[in-house]
């Protein structure tokens, strides 16, 4: 019998998934259909070989892997490549470099590749295609399910894969999608060469995107004002020096006896563990007197906070250290939590938690510090409503305050909610009951990453990973939650189609 998966999304969550299905030995022909709506497979849409130089990446280039059984695999693989991309980036970057990201959506590429050049070496046909999957038959009993692309063409599957990455962004009613309307920032180099140099701008969000946003306009002689608003009033924090940890008590053995013991886990026992991994880590390592507050006070004014921020950073930071370390257990912590202590979370901790743990490169930081000294950038805190105003122009309100601006960038990332999400196919998946939206954000699936249909039962068919799943997964942007994610999910697919050794034993530390 031949077995065809369909991959929606190609980038590095579609990329984990095929290295680690090419590992299970299988007796039946296997077939991948990997969609991409992008022209590039791999680098994804924040990751655009093309785009400019000035995004960079938020993680040392030395630790940065798309594949978990290759620690450091990015920067062996700059190493050996330097002399093909030499002309394009000149610059011989260390291992503790931030590199540009465009620089690592090469990488993406040329490990896609090799990712379907391993899956062919161990009898797995996988078949690139250039489109946009809008919709879905699905089939009765025995039979296939159809994808429908953009381009009116079919394609027959057996297991669908959603890795579809970051949503964009719908445009309201109340708003005009046109040439000074942006959903999405990405590619910046394209963004660059449509924004007037005098308009003056608004940037609907202050994380990662907004901030490669501002620096390519600016560094690419914008002159008119950017003004960042910020619903939260939180602003991303400034990474240290410090180095890798391994925490002693934020480990899963201590948080799964915790969970065993007590029911469940609360968020005040997460800041328990917290302060004594913080004791450990001072113990053993050096670390600046630095005081932690959580939740921390919201920014209100960007200049003092990013020069506070940038002193500190020039030292280690342990916190930082910790917090990193703890991604992988994310997933089990949330899992572990009463809705109620989530709930909480969420209306009053979240943004200051995602501020505190996806933090910027001192030297973006700095380039922002400059900016506002010389009156080029603004923050503004509050829940901006863009609307249509005179003469082409956009009106921003925020509270009982109000502006006129030129252009409107949204840069909030992935939508949480599918209802503020331009995801047709996903909310396809969900009119004909395959899915339902989790209600904390995306689609709800089990631990395994099958899709839960309407009536709460794990599909054998429809899987997903990566940013759709957040509200079952809390946080799943990161490349180190992303890898586990495609590992699980090339256990749990092998295991459906059976006839597969080497995906029954789907571990822990993966599922969950």
């Amino acid at each position: 019998m031949d077995n065809i998966i369909g991959v929606i999304g190609g980038g590095a969550a579609a990329i984990a998934f095929l290295h680690n299905l090419s590992k299970i030995k299988s007796s039946e022909m296997i077939t991948v259909y990997l969609f991409e709506k992008n022209m590039s497979f791999g680098p994804g849409n924040a990751y655009s070989p093309m785009d400019l130089d000035s995004n960079i990446l938020n993680t040392k280039a030395g630790y940065i892997t798309v594949f978990k059984d290759k620690p450091g695999d990015f920067y062996r693989w700059y190493l050996e490549n330097y002399a093909n991309f030499e002309h394009r980036f000149p610059k011989k970057y260390t291992e503790d470099d931030y590199v540009p990201r465009s620089l690592f959506g090469l990488y993406l590429k040329s490990a896609m590749w090799f990712s379907i050049k391993e899956a062919s070496r161990n009898g797995i046909i996988v078949m690139p295609i250039n489109a946009n999957v809008i919709d879905i038959e699905v089939g009765n009993g025995n039979e296939k399910h159809i994808l429908k692309t953009a381009c009116n063409e079919e394609f027959r599957v057996n297991k669908v894969l959603l890795a579809c990455g970051t949503m964009k962004r719908k445009i309201g009613d109340s708003e005009r999608l046109g040439k000074n309307l942006f959903s999405d920032p990405y590619p910046i180099s394209k963004l660059v060469t449509r924004v007037c140099k005098n308009d003056n701008v608004a940037i609907i969000g202050s994380r990662l995107s907004a901030i490669d946003s501002v620096i390519g306009l600016i560094e690419n002689g914008h002159k008119g004002k950017v003004t960042l608003y910020s619903r939260s009033g939180f602003f991303p924090y400034v990474r240290g020096s410090q180095g890798r940890y391994e925490c002693k008590h934020l480990t899963r053995e201590i948080l799964e006896q915790l969970t065993h013991r007590n029911g469940k886990l609360t968020l005040s026992d997460l800041l328990d563990l917290f302060k004594q991994e913080l004791t450990v880590y001072k113990m053993e390592n050096d670390d600046q007197d630095e005081e932690i507050i959580f939740p921390p006070k919201a920014v209100d004014n960007l200049g003092n906070f990013l020069s506070k921020e940038i002193s500190l950073a020039e030292g280690s930071r342990g916190w930082q250290a910790i917090l990193y370390n703890t991604n992988h257990l994310l997933g089990l912590i949330w899992a572990s939590m009463q809705d109620e202590e989530r709930n909480l979370f969420f209306s009053s901790l979240f943004a200051a938690a995602i501020a505190m743990r996806v933090s910027i490169p001192r030297e973006n930081a700095e380039k922002l510090f400059g900016y506002f000294k010389e009156g080029k950038i603004d923050f503004v805190t509050g829940n901006a409503q863009v609307s249509d105003g005179v003469d082409n122009k956009f009106h921003i309100t925020v509270g009982e305050q109000s502006r006129h601006v030129d252009t409107v960038i949204y840069a909030t990332g992935s939508p949480r909610k599918l209802a503020e999400a331009d995801a047709p196919f996903i909310n396809r998946l969900i009119e004909k009951g395959i899915a339902v939206e989790h209600p904390f954000g995306g689609i709800d699936v089990d631990k395994n990453h099958s899709i839960l249909n309407k009536k709460g039962n794990a599909s054998q068919c429809f899987f997903a990973i990566g940013e759709i799943v957040s509200g079952k997964f809390l946080f799943t942007s990161a490349l180190d939650i992303i890898i586990p994610q495609g590992e699980a999910c090339a256990h749990s697919i092998g295991a459906v189609i059976g006839g597969l050794s080497g995906s029954q034993n789907i571990m822990k530390e993966v599922s969950l």
